[in-house]
């Protein structure tokens, strides 16, 4: 039927009761847990006595904006091809909160099956041109970088030849898709990365593949048909997209949208530009009010981000809702709707 794959990077206190969400005939889950020791002793007991088809392992230390989501995933998607009697493959990260039961997101998948829908992941195409950064000039070494704080989720220390780019603001590659390839990014520590130009070797290298593999971004959320899976983990593209991506910034934000999208893809016609979650799936925090409002949308199967304080009353909602024999339904259902 369906596995979901939870990737928690916090305390995991929402896991049981997101857990007991997505239970249910046919349904496997794994959760991979990147936290301290103790947290991961208490949402062990939490989850109780667990049988195959529910599993709790340690997640490697994953930085934000790093490739290290991409690779535990794809360690999740191999994980799942071991087990038998799933169709689809649902990530989601400890802070989601399913909106819709196992066997109703079945129901949407199998009808989207029959429309040629057998994926569903977002992706967008860079509307402007790339502006490459490179340097003949040797880098500095880390000693002389100076640190620079972004959004206080990560921190760069970057090389003294970007520090009018620093002074003017312009350094933000979070928010700006084409400095995450533009530049060189070295992971140095857990959400430290070293900035500096791409060497003219390196920018060749780089420009090359993008000729072959153009830029796509997206969400890292998706819904995949087993079949689709098995293909990405046994394709070419992937390993060369994950070598592409080890210098780049926000690497869970381009892998999939470059892998999934790709010419090489033989289920491209049956890939959906939408990941089937609440706004497909941003990193705003949602109010307990709005919950109700989403879920009398009735297409989309998940929402983030839910704060802990809310999980549980927002999970209540969610069980009441599923309740219904027949959840209500839009008329004017879409795919395409970010709502």
């Amino acid at each position: 039927m369906i596995h979901y794959a939870i990737q928690d990077h916090g305390a995991g206190a929402a896991l049981p009761l997101m857990v007991r969400l997505l239970d249910g005939p046919g349904v496997s889950i794994d959760i991979s847990f990147d936290a301290a020791d103790g947290a991961l002793e208490t949402v062990s007991a939490a989850l109780g006595t667990r049988g195959p088809a529910l599993s709790l392992r340690r997640s490697p230390s994953i930085s934000w904006s790093g490739i290290g989501f991409h690779t535990q995933m794809i360690d999740a998607m191999q994980r799942a091809l071991h087990l038998p009697g799933w169709t689809y493959f649902i990530n989601a990260s400890g802070s989601c909160l399913p909106l819709r039961s196992p066997a109703w997101t079945q129901q949407l998948l199998e009808e989207q099956a029959a429309q040629g829908w057998l994926g569903f992941c977002d992706c967008y195409r860079l509307g402007k041109p790339l502006a490459w950064i490179s340097s003949q000039t040797e880098p500095a070494t880390l000693k002389r970088c100076f640190g620079h704080e972004i959004y206080g989720r990560a921190r760069l220390l970057v090389d003294p030849c970007l520090q009018e780019m620093v002074e003017e603001k312009r350094l933000d590659p979070a928010r700006n898709i084409g400095q995450r390839v533009g530049l060189m990014y070295t992971e140095v520590e857990k959400n430290t990365y070293w900035v500096r130009p791409l060497s003219p070797a390196e920018l060749e290298e780089r420009a090359r593949f993008l000729a072959e593999q153009p830029l796509r971004y997206g969400r890292s959320w998706l819904v995949l048909h087993r079949s689709i899976v098995e293909w990405l983990l046994e394709s070419t593209i992937l390993e060369r997209t994950l070598e592409f991506m080890a210098g780049c910034f926000c690497a869970d934000e381009l892998i999939f949208a470059m892998t999934l999208y790709s010419p090489e893809n033989p289920f491209l016609a049956a890939m959906c530009p939408d990941n089937l979650r609440h706004r497909q799936g941003g990193p705003q925090r949602i109010p307990l009010e709005e919950i109700p409002a989403i879920l009398a949308t009735g297409d989309r199967l998940m929402a983030r981000k839910i704060s802990a304080a809310d999980y549980s009353a927002a999970a209540e909602l969610v069980r009441r809702f599923n309740a219904d024999p027949v959840p209500p339904r839009r008329e004017d259902h879409s795919l395409l709707s970010d709502d």
